[in-house]
């Protein structure tokens, strides 16, 4: 059937401020309302409270009876306060000190909107640019009970033994294919794929390599009871290991691939399937004869655990979470990562074993842009108790595609538990196996020179990092020595490839924040004799495009733009014919325009650009830039790269690309934007373009970028997504810029409830929700990375939801900490509470100056680093804030003492700045209410519950007013319906209470 998105605009309901009579901490502040009530709007409303009573219970009504369908899911939840505090005798029990309830809470009308928010579907383009495909994400979160369902961790992932998958994945309900818009009729048109099973779960969703064809699995999320039985469902839409199903682009019909769901399960825990060519795939399946049952836990141990480190090894790690424990856990371990591989060919309907049927834990499954050949990895024993499974011992070999013949083992690395915990440590051995995107069939990694170990001197001239490869299309690619064709003085990051003549290697070194960007010959270093052996050459030391600090955003000069090629890989986007800096090749070393696109940060807000760059030079040229307008443009991908007959040349007079489009309020859309280029009109070009603004070019960026230079171009609107909530549709926001009491300048993006006016509407209770960054000077430090013209996307767990409730919002303040000094061994954590104290400071003093906040009404908050923080202020600057809100934070750092964070020293290198950091060894100077929230099965590395429960006993030990919130099931991101909602609930009250506002 086919769909037709309405093109006609959403109607914005927008919530204006209600003004009052303003008195000093006794403000009125009504709830919020709609300028236009009508029953719409209270039908939804309506709708959306029947909705959510679907999934939880109302705390007001504790003794109603419900069915067996209903999810009360246990929650723990604690709160004390100062003056609750006895000493009576009756054990140290608090009065109020347990909230009996086991129910979850309900926000308000006005934020509880937020949840069901719908969001526009994701795109991806067919490989011919002519298709569109749209992928369509459920408009609900799911329910607690989803994520209550068993699930297993060991090694560091979490597996859902019934699909034998990971577990909580997310899904999409429904895909649906459009032509390429052209016309405006075009614009939201597509008919859905049919033929799929009601109700299932699609993930893991590719296009075949000519675009005629998509695989994707599919997978049900069955009944609970299910859960009770440890073997997969029978039934046809149960709980069981995903299908396999392929989808006709021209026909929009879709079925499963019966020769495979008939003899083998998938086993998608790792891998699911790779295209080989366009109608053969290899897929990773459970092994034809594991055994039904899985190892089952002795209930008596048969002995101690024993870890031992008798050498006297140094092994540093940090907290990872999940991590196996016992032998029981490494059968586990491996009898549900244990795969075989198998070959499908979709034409045929047939599928054969692969790889001699030979079970291991494949990690990954990786044809060559030919799809001749495949490279392997697996894990193997022994495992550890101490690193997550990706450090596990690991072997690398290719193998050839149509007759599974073992060809070359790339390497056999043994566990890797003693890789230094410091920036820039990587593991000893090849790294970074990947094939040549360029090349049919040409393989490529890197080997460290220094042990991995950025603290070993290599020495003046020796490179830190070799790259090497082998071309697997020749006979002798077997036995043939691997050829090094890149070395790195830095920490190779990675390459942008090209050509045989011109491609880009990235290095990047942490201490001194230094990213070089340097072009070069893989043909030409390859054929070196004895290239690996000798020194980096002055040559090219210098031969470099920019080396520049990646911390100053300001300088960036962007990313270059890949293209699309026919073996459906993407490489460096090569403009040919006339350009603004002469002639453009296709191939060669010299005669290379390229493209870049950045953010185009600068002091008065992002404005992306997109440049054509002149390799042989090293000058830009601007070809657009974001137009000095109440709108933000973007630069995406290529269009004009490639069409239906294949590769397509790239030309300025020809070339199409993708951008977006938004602003404050309006969503996000697309656009097909097209050049109008002609020689020899360079000036003319600037002046009629962007409406007079002659600042084409920042005066920081005349050293790389010469101008004027900027096209006019065509735009065609392709999308037209509705606004995800027109309830709040026009917060009022502006970038703020302050400085720190040292001098620093600082900035935070405010927004204010529609319709409100500072002058007649007088102070509002404020709520700052931050994230600190350390940073290597104050010049980048001070920089303004955002635009005053993003749209405002508000999801239900964003600070921004509490406009609705009549509160001013300072978003993302610069918080930085900054290493004191010039040498490179200075680190920002040493002066972090000063520092963040300070900022923070200059925050409030600037909304406060604005007349915007009360000063006695202002809450922090944040999560995870953010939690970390807020707790830090109100221990260190209890005067600026009135109450906290504290999600999923870490507060003890000597629980985290192998570093966090950007911080690379060990607790018994720097125990102060450890001590001085921790507010759980501050939780007696904290005299302010304090909320704490945590998932219960928070996997993030240093942020176990167990953080946040030990602070809150140490808040409570000391008389501090704390609340802590724990909830079932949760991760270190918060993704039941009952949660997300229960946390507004909370949140709500709390601000309300300790931001002393009234409600009527």
């Amino acid at each position: 059937m086919k769909t037709i998105v309405s093109t006609t605009s959403v109607t914005c309901l927008s919530r204006r401020y209600q003004p009052h009579h303003h008195h000093h901490h006794a403000t009125s502040i009504n709830r919020m309302t709609s300028t236009t009530q009508n029953s719409s709007s209270s039908s939804s409303s309506s709708k959306l409270r029947q909705f959510i009573h679907k999934f939880t219970s109302s705390s007001s009504s504790p003794s109603k009876q419900t069915n067996n369908n209903s999810i009360l899911p246990q929650r723990r939840q604690v709160t004390t306060t100062a003056a609750s505090a006895t000493s009576d005798g009756n054990n140290g029990k608090n009065n109020d000190d347990e909230e009996a309830s086991t129910k979850y809470k309900i926000p308000p009308d006005d934020i509880s909107v937020f949840v069901t928010r719908p969001d526009a579907p994701s795109i991806s383009l067919s490989p011919s640019r002519t298709q569109v495909l749209y992928s369509h994400k459920p408009k609900d979160n799911p329910p607690v009970a989803e994520l209550a369902r068993k699930e297993l961790k060991l090694g560091g992932i979490r597996i859902d033994t019934k699909q034998n998958s990971s577990s909580r994945m997310g899904h999409t309900v429904k895909l649906s294919i459009g032509k390429f818009p052209k016309t405006e009729a075009d614009i939201g048109a597509y008919e859905d794929i049919t033929g799929l099973p009601e109700n299932g779960l699609i993930n893991f969703v590719s296009w075949s390599p000519n675009g005629k064809k998509l695989a994707f699995t599919v997978r049900f999320h069955g009944d609970e009871h299910e859960d009770e039985d440890e073997s997969p469902s029978s039934s046809a839409t149960g709980r069981k290991p995903l299908e396999l199903w392929i989808a006709d682009v021209a026909t929009k019909s879709a079925q499963k691939i019966t020769s495979l769901a008939e003899n083998y399960q998938l086993n998608t825990i790792f891998e699911s399937y790779s295209w080989l060519n366009d109608d053969e795939l290899l897929c990773c399946v459970i092994p034809k004869d594991r055994p039904k049952n899985a190892p089952k836990r002795p209930k008596t141990p048969l002995g101690p655990r024993i870890e031992s480190n008798v050498a006297g090894n140094v092994r540093q790690a940090r907290t990872y979470a999940d991590l196996l424990k016992n032998d029981t856990d490494e059968k586990l371990f491996e009898y549900y990562c244990e795969s075989q591989l198998v070959k499908t060919n979709i034409k045929t309907n047939k599928t054969t074993m692969w790889c001699n049927g030979e079970k291991k834990i494949f990690t990954r499954v990786d044809p060559s842009p030919c799809g001749k050949y495949v490279i392997l990895e697996c894990l193997k024993r022994p495992f550890s108790y101490a690193v997550p499974c990706g450090r596990f011992p690991k072997k690398v070999w290719v193998a050839e595609a149509s007759t599974d013949k073992f060809l070359r083992e790339i390497c056999d690395l043994p566990l890797a538990e003693n890789i230094p915990i410091v920036s820039n440590s990587t593991r000893v051995g090849p790294r970074g196996v990947n094939w040549r995107p360029d090349k049919e069939a040409t393989l490529y990694w890197t080997e460290c020179q220094d042990e991995g170990d950025p603290r070993n001197e290599v020495g003046e001239g020796n490179p830190r990092d070799i790259s090497y490869l082998v071309d697997f299309t020749k006979p002798t690619a077997e036995t043939d020595a691997p050829k090094a064709f890149y070395k790195s003085g830095l920490r190779l990051s990675g390459y942008a490839w090209g050509c045989d003549d011109l491609s880009i290697a990235y290095e990047n070194w942490y201490k001194t924040r230094t990213s070089r960007v340097a072009p070069f010959s893989p043909k030409e270093n390859a054929e070196k004799d004895s290239y690996a052996s000798t020194p980096i050459s002055d040559e090219e030391k210098q031969n470099i495009l920019w080396e520049r600090n990646y911390e100053d955003s300001y300088g960036d000069p962007g990313g270059f733009v890949t293209r699309r090629t026919d073996l459906g890989t993407y490489v460096l986007a090569r403009v040919e014919g006339e350009t603004p800096l002469g002639e453009g090749t296709a191939t060669g070393k010299t005669g290379a325009k390229l493209l870049l696109q950045g953010s185009g940060a600068n002091p008065k807000g992002n404005r992306p650009f997109f440049d054509i760059f002149d390799v042989d030079t090293g000058k830009a040229k601007r070809l657009w830039r974001s137009p000095k307008k109440e709108k933000l443009f973007s630069c995406g991908s290529l269009l004009s790269d490639y069409g239906e007959n294949g590769e397509e040349q790239i030309t300025l007079q020809t070339m199409r690309i993708l951008t977006t489009k938004q602003s404050p309020s309006e969503y996000v859309q697309y656009y097909e934007t097209s050049f109008d280029y002609k020689s020899g009109e360079d000036v003319k070009y600037a002046l009629n373009t962007d409406n007079g603004d002659s600042n084409i070019v920042e005066e920081f960026e005349k050293e790389r970028v010469e101008g004027p230079c900027v096209l006019p171009v065509r735009e065609t609107k392709i999308s037209n997504f509705p606004h995800p909530h027109p309830q709040l549709s026009d917060p009022p926001k502006e970038i703020i810029k302050y400085k720190r009491d040292d001098g620093v300048e600082l900035n935070g993006t405010l927004y204010t409830p529609p319709g409100y006016d500072a002058k007649r509407d007088g102070p509002l209770p404020l709520l700052i929700w931050a994230y600190p960054r350390e940073f290597k000077n104050a010049e980048s430090a001070s920089q303004l990375r955002e635009s005053p013209f993003r749209f405002t996307g508000i999801s239900p767990q964003s600070s921004l939801v509490w406009l609705a409730r009549g509160y001013a919002v300072l978003d993302g303040p610069a918080l930085p900490i900054i290493a004191q000094g010039d040498d490179d061994d200075a680190e920002p954590n040493d002066t972090y509470v000063q520092q963040l104290v300070a900022g923070a400071k200059a925050a409030v003093d600037e909304v406060v100056r604005r007349g915007v906040a009360d000063k006695d009404r202002v809450a922090v908050g944040g999560h995870s680093y953010g939690a970390f923080m807020a707790a830090n202020l109100l221990a260190h600057a209890p005067d600026l804030f009135c109450c906290a809100v504290a999600r999923s934070g870490a507060y003890n750092r000597t629980l985290t003492p192998f570093g966090f964070q950007a911080e690379e020293r060990s607790f018994w290198e720097a125990p102060d700045v450890y001590s001085k950091m921790s507010p759980f060894n501050n939780a007696h100077l904290v005299k302010k209410p304090i909320l704490l929230i945590h998932g219960e099965d928070d996997p993030n590395s240093g942020t176990n519950v167990m953080q946040s429960e030990r602070f809150f006993a140490a808040l409570k030990g000391n008389g501090a007013q704390a609340k802590l919130v724990v909830l079932p099931h949760e991760n270190h991101g918060y993704r039941g319906l009952e949660s997300v909602l229960h946390v507004m609930a909370e949140t709500s009250e709390w601000l309300d209470e300790h931001c002393k506002v009234k409600r009527v």
